[in-house]
């Protein structure tokens, strides 16, 4: 009860915010996951024939559900809890104060869930510090649409934002948007 309370009052507070922020671009970064699975069920991935792959930017696109597709997904078999994660590593086209950052994904079936959130932020990647963190309480990891909510409040042109799931789930992040706060 008392992290779900916790979790509509982070929720609402992105409402009092200065807008949405663009994000210039980003990098995803995989826990240890099961390679076989994990790079064929990540739709976001471009591949380019020297051996590169690029972003097609589903992340940022607006749009928060893929189903019965997935967005950027891996696969967590044989992993230990600490390594069930993917890390998003979003650069802003210039510093600047960030409210808060919504997350949202899906669980396509009981074998998807999404455990917790966090941030870090700095206006350099040499600096980063912890900004904001969330357990997600079980109504909403049960929800086949979720969405999760951490709370920042600090300046930033980069942030780290690392979504866990459990050991021998799937994770399905569909889309992510920085909140802005007027700066006073």
């Amino acid at each position: 009860m008392k992290a779900t309370l916790m979790f509509a009052m982070l929720a609402s507070a992105a409402v009092l915010t200065g807008g949405e922020v663009k994000i210039d671009r980003y990098e995803v970064l995989p826990g240890n996951y099961y390679k076989h699975f994990g790079t064929k069920l990540d739709s976001d991935l471009l591949p380019v024939k020297d051996g590169r792959t690029v972003r097609k930017g589903l992340l940022t696109d607006g749009k928060i559900r893929y189903a019965p597709g997935t967005g950027v997904c891996y696969v967590f078999w044989h992993s230990k809890p600490e390594d069930s994660c993917v890390t998003f590593s979003l650069m802003l086209e210039k510093p600047q104060k960030i409210a808060s950052i919504q997350g949202f994904g899906q669980n396509l079936s009981s074998m998807y869930t999404v455990l917790k959130a966090s941030a870090e932020c700095g206006e350099d990647e040499i600096g980063m510090e912890p900004a904001g963190q969330i357990a997600v309480p079980e109504a909403e990891r049960k929800k086949r649409d979720w969405q999760l909510t951490i709370p920042c409040g600090k300046k930033a042109g980069i942030l780290k934002v690392t979504v866990w799931t459990g050991p021998d789930h799937y994770l399905n992040v569909t889309e992510i948007k920085l909140l802005g706060e007027s700066e006073s």
